[in-house]
């Protein structure tokens, strides 16, 4: 252990070559305004004392920065889709048969359309019809008085083959200031024998305003049903059925007769009993007698007699042989 004094040299020599060491040159730092040092202070001390937290790695994330993987196309072609099957509507169930007759009655060969019947009247009567025309394509169009008086007549040409339309106005004229009429519309076959017909009983008026009903029915008021145009009858009659809607209580007539315009058979019949506005059976045997094989228009009328006459007819060609 150095004594006392040895240890007092070695500080005065080290003292000496300090003093004699040359001066370096230190940087210091710039001294801190001493208005804010207590601000510094307390900044460092907060510094030092705070826990930094560092953000927190979510996986979500790290899924979400994933790249996106964009798939390849398939090999395997794309089937198309089953349609859609639609439902069905619940199928109608059909009706049995009835043992009870339905009648099939057509419309009308002439279907009168206006005037109605009782219509009201004045110069001219605007007249509208659908018409099968007959020979020619010729069509009749009369006015008969009260008394069954021809008052005017008209007659117009269509196109043949097909039912056609007629619209023309009639003239009449009058001597008293109203009577009861019979419009009707007929047609003929090649031999002027009776093809068709309808009527329907109008007021007329010399003055005074027209008052038109219109008709609603157009079927025919008598269907023959058997025999068939253009059949071959043998035997000396000709059995006629079909159906019949009489509008009066009169017989109905059937006629056959020849191209020569004679009636070669005849006879009278009613249609089965029933109400007015039913279409009812009728049956009837019309008697013949040739000496050859005949053509022969088979026609049935219907008459009255508030105006004495014919008001419906039908017809068609039939062949007939002893």
């Amino acid at each position: 252990m150095l004594s006392r004094p040895l240890r007092l040299l070695i500080f005065v020599l080290l003292l000496l070559l300090t003093a004699c060491a040359p001066e370096e040159n230190f940087d210091f730092p710039t001294a801190i305004p001493t208005e804010f040092l207590p601000t510094s202070i307390a900044l460092t001390v907060a510094a030092r004392t705070t826990a930094v937290v560092l953000p927190e790695e979510n996986p979500t994330d790290q899924l979400t920065n994933q790249p996106t993987a964009v798939p390849l196309p398939s090999a395997t072609p794309t089937l198309p889709l089953p349609p859609t099957e639609t439902p069905s509507p619940p199928p109608t169930l059909t009706p049995l048969p009835s043992n009870t007759p339905v009648p099939s009655v057509p419309l009308s060969d002439i279907e009168l359309r206006t005037p109605g019947s009782l219509s009201k009247v004045t110069s001219p009567i605007p007249v509208r019809a659908f018409v099968f025309p007959g020979a020619f394509g010729r069509v009749t169009v009369e006015l008969l008085g009260e008394d069954g008086r021809l008052i005017t007549r008209q007659i117009v040409v269509l196109g043949e083959g097909r039912k056609a339309g007629l619209a023309l106005d009639l003239t009449f004229e009058i001597s008293g200031v109203s009577e009861l009429g019979r419009l009707q519309i007929y047609t003929a076959d090649a031999f002027n024998r009776p093809k068709s017909m309808i009527s329907v009983d109008v007021i007329l008026l010399s003055t005074g305003t027209a008052d038109l009903n219109i008709p609603t029915d157009f079927l025919a008021h008598l269907a023959i049903k058997d025999p068939k145009e253009g059949d071959l009858i043998q035997g000396g009659n000709v059995v006629v059925s079909g159906l019949a809607r009489p509008t009066t209580e009169q017989s109905f007539l059937a006629e056959l007769i020849d191209e020569n315009g004679q009636v070669v058979g005849q006879r009278l019949f009613d249609a089965d009993p029933g109400l007015i506005t039913d279409f009812r059976p009728f049956f009837v045997e019309i008697p013949y007698t040739v000496t050859e094989p005949t053509r022969v228009r088979l026609v049935i009328y219907e008459r009255t007699e508030r105006i004495p006459g014919t008001i419906y007819l039908v017809s068609m060609e039939i062949l007939i042989s002893p």
